[in-house]
């Protein structure tokens, strides 16, 4: 990628991600940039950041039901 298309897709995905806590947003892009011999897609990345967004959640709940 140039500088330019590397600039324009930094704009696009961190738009598309700023829903996500900072810290899943780079734990997604960690794990694919080291799994994946291409730059994930901005779809590749919502999807991780979706898991692991879901994750947490089902790990909150279990948590509040568990007994104390």
């Amino acid at each position: 990628m140039g500088d330019v298309d590397m600039e324009a897709w930094l704009e696009v995905a961190g738009e598309e991600l700023e829903r996500y806590p900072p810290d899943v947003v780079t734990s997604a892009c960690r794990e694919l940039l080291r799994s994946e011999k291409w730059t994930p897609s901005v779809h590749e990345l919502i999807l991780r950041c979706d898991q692991l967004v879901r994750y947490r959640r089902l790990l909150r709940q279990a948590l509040e039901r568990a007994p104390r």
